[in-house]
Order: structure tokens, then C-alpha cells, then sequence
């Protein structure tokens, strides 16, 4: 018995021990960190009395993690609420979606004050709650259709990308365009409604064309129009397959296939057109690329569509039609509005004949 209790007395005094070192290095960080104007203005006086910065960003960073941790507990609380039933799961659901806004609130007051990493932080942990939310709400809980999925997940996706482009957030943008790709894409092979989660990923590709002429965030670009041009295919083949789409894809018609390539096209064709033309700028190795791409799958992709159900070819003839007399009419305009005739006419009148 005295042994139990000399053993207990020694543990005590070990975490007593622990416990006062853990305070005194918390001390020491809120002393430096309540110290950095002194050290800001010690390092202007010369280098010899600079302050040591390894404090201030420890002080910067360690409370943003606690509170990172906080915020997904609190996610994760009501996800236990809705599990256990004490929440009903639309209301569990659309909970979750406003905590998750009002991070993402959180993270644009943030950068409003300056606070940029605090608003990173914010803008990525908001991510992290609502994204795989969306998905659990149409998959597990059932309480989102794919159309409904989808508009969700355009809701996410315009607030968030309007969050990082306001305060230029760089890290957010990329967290949230990487988690919406994900997601759609997912949703694509859980629910098989590609052709309008195909939309969805075309509006996407625009908008982080977009974010690139504001921000020069070119990698979103590259990355958005690369999924949305293999989602584009694989819906195209798998109307143009012989026998038709496979059962689970019964919902799947030609007419909204050859909307949506078409929509590619005309999408990114207009986009590229106001920056060429109004912006006077000439076409970049993006904008070349994704032409090409948008050319093979966007109108090839209808005329496959079209050649194998037998229907649309009108349509497509006319957009084809309508298609070139713009590429003529910006390559045209371009050069009579003092852009010149190099590379965006060569251009634009190349497109105009294919």
C-alpha cells in the first residue's frame, strides 16, 4: 500500500513538473510576442540588438491551430448530434453549411485587417468542414438530389472563391477549387448525373480563368479546365457509345451532352475573346491550349453526339456557323481597334476556318 502511494505521490510531482514548464513556455511566448514592436524597433537601431522573431511566429501560429482544432470539434459535434438523432438531418446539415459560413465570414474579416494567414487558415478550415459535407448530405444522408448537390456545391464554391479573390488568398483559392473538384468529381461517380455536375465544372473552369487575369493564380486555371474538359468526354462517350449510355446513366440525354460541349466551347471562347479584345492583350499558351481543347471536345464532341443518336445537327451547324463568324468578327475587330494583326488575328482567324 505505501508503495502504491509513494508511486502516485512521484507521478503527481512529475506532472506538477510537466505542467509548471508547460506554463513558463507559454509565458515566454506571450512575452515575445508582447515584446515585437520592441524588437521591430531594436532591429531598425542596428543588428545587433534584433529580437529574436522564432517567438512571434510561434505565438502566431500555435493559437491559429488551437483554434483550427476547435472549429472542426465543433463540426464534428454536429455531426454527432445528427448521427445520435438529436438533430434531424436536414437541420444537421444546413447547420454544418452555416458554421461553415461563418468561418469563411471569419476569414474575410480577417484579411480585411491584414491578418493574412489568420485569414488562410480561416478560408481553409471552412473548406475542410463544408465540402465533404455536400458530399455526405446527397450520399449518406440522401437529403441533397445531384441537382441539388449541385447547386450546393456552387453556392460553396462562389463564396469561397469570392472570400479568396477578395482579400487575395492564394492558399484558400487552392483549397477550395482542389476540394470542389474532388467533390464534383466524386459526386460524378456516386450519383452518375454528369451531365449537370459537367456544367458545374465548366462554370468553375470560367471563374478560375477569371481569378487568373485578377489574381495570375494560373495553376487553377490549367487544373479546373483539365477536369472539366475529361468530364465533358466521358459524358459525350457514353451517349456516342453504341447501345447508348450504360443503365445507371438512363437519365443522361443527347440534348444536354451537346449543351454542355457546346456551352465549353462558347464558354471559354467569350472568356478568352474579352481578354484578347477589350483587354487588349494577346492570346497566352493557356488560352491557345484550351482552344484546342475546347475545339476537339466542345464541338467534337457535339458532333459525335449528334452523328450517333442522329438529332441536334442543325444546331450544331448553326453554332459551328455562328462559331467562326465571331472568330472572324474578334479578329477583325482586333486589328481595327489598333491590336494589331500578329498574334490574337492569327489566331482568331485560324479558329474562324476550322
Amino acid at each position: 500500500m505505501e508503495d502504491r502511494l509513494a508511486r502516485v505521490e512521484a507521478g503527481l510531482e512529475a506532472l506538477a513538473r510537466a505542467v509548471d514548464g508547460l506554463s513558463g513556455r507559454i509565458a515566454a511566448l506571450e512575452g515575445r510576442a508582447a515584446d515585437a514592436p520592441a524588437g521591430r524597433a531594436a532591429a531598425e537601431a542596428g543588428p545587433e540588438v534584433a529580437a529574436p522573431s522564432g517567438g512571434v511566429a510561434a505565438a502566431t501560429v500555435l493559437p491559429l491551430l488551437g483554434r483550427v482544432f476547435l472549429v472542426l470539434g465543433g463540426a464534428w459535434l454536429l455531426r454527432a448530434l445528427t448521427d445520435a438523432g438529436t438533430l434531424p438531418v436536414a437541420g444537421g446539415v444546413t447547420a454544418g453549411l452555416v458554421y461553415a459560413g461563418a468561418w469563411l465570414v471569419l476569414a474575410d474579416r480577417a484579411g480585411a485587417a491584414g491578418r493574412r494567414w489568420s485569414a488562410e487558415v480561416h478560408g481553409v478550415t471552412a473548406t475542410i468542414i463544408a465540402f465533404p459535407l455536400v458530399w455526405e448530405a446527397t450520399t449518406k444522408f440522401e437529403v441533397l438530389a445531384p441537382r441539388g448537390a449541385a447547386a450546393v456545391l456552387a453556392l460553396v464554391l462562389a463564396a469561397g472563391l469570392l472570400v479568396a479573390w477578395r482579400r487575395s488568398l492564394g492558399v484558400a483559392a487552392w483549397a477550395v477549387t482542389s476540394a470542389g473538384l474532388l467533390t464534383a468529381f466524386a459526386l460524378v461517380v456516386a450519383t452518375h448525373a454528369i451531365a449537370v455536375l459537367a456544367a458545374l465544372l465548366v462554370a468553375l473552369g470560367v471563374a478560375t480563368v477569371w481569378l487568373a487575369y485578377a489574381r495570375r493564380w494560373f495553376g487553377l486555371s490549367w487544373t479546373a479546365a483539365l477536369v472539366a474538359d475529361l468530364v465533358v468526354a466521358e459524358a459525350v462517350a457514353l451517349v456516342a457509345r453504341a447501345g447508348g449510355p450504360p443503365e445507371v446513366y438512363q437519365g443522361l440525354t443527347a440534348a444536354a451532352v451537346e449543351t454542355v460541349a457546346l456551352g465549353l466551347l462558347v464558354a471559354y471562347l467569350a472568356t478568352f475573346a474579352v481578354r484578347t479584345l477589350l483587354r487588349r492583350r494577346d492570346a497566352s499558351a493557356f488560352e491557345a491550349v484550351q482552344t484546342i481543347a475546347a475545339l476537339l471536345v466542345g464541338l467534337g464532341g457535339a458532333a459525335m453526339v449528334a452523328r450517333a443518336t442522329g438529332s441536334g445537327g442543325v444546331a450544331l451547324g448553326v453554332a459551328a456557323l455562328v462559331t467562326g463568324a465571331a472568330c472572324y468578327l474578334i479578329a477583325e475587330a482586333g486589328a481595327a481597334g489598333g491590336v494589331g494583326r500578329g498574334v490574337n488575328y492569327a489566331f482568331y482567324s485560324t479558329l474562324a476556318l476550322v
